[in-house]
């Protein structure tokens, strides 16, 4: 088993599910059937109706998500149309690494 990881979401109510390269069905039991994974740290957000998880052990931080959040901090855009130009090719001449 993979050593356990604890990501920091900086005062966010949001789960590190989303921050994770586990987040299929085939690879998480959660994504899979929502059935908890063993030795999770997770509450139940009643705001929210769903979990949030602050620790889990298959925990792997994705780091493509944290380098297209940076480039789009970078070009001064939103994420969702970071990904939506990366896949039509539209940046025409903005500087892409």
């Amino acid at each position: 088993m993979k050593d356990e990881v604890e990501a920091i979401h900086k005062g966010k109510q949001s789960s590190i599910c989303w921050d994770c390269q586990n987040a299929y069905a085939h690879k998480c039991s959660w994504f899979k059937d929502y059935t908890p994974v063993k030795d999770w740290d997770a509450y139940y957000n009643a705001e929210t109706g769903s979990y949030v998880v602050n620790k889990c052990p298959n925990f792997v931080p994705d780091v493509k998500k944290e380098t297209a959040m940076a480039e789009a901090k970078r070009l001064g855009i939103n994420i969702r149309t970071y990904f939506k130009r990366k896949n039509r090719s539209i940046f025409y001449d903005l500087k892409i690494k």
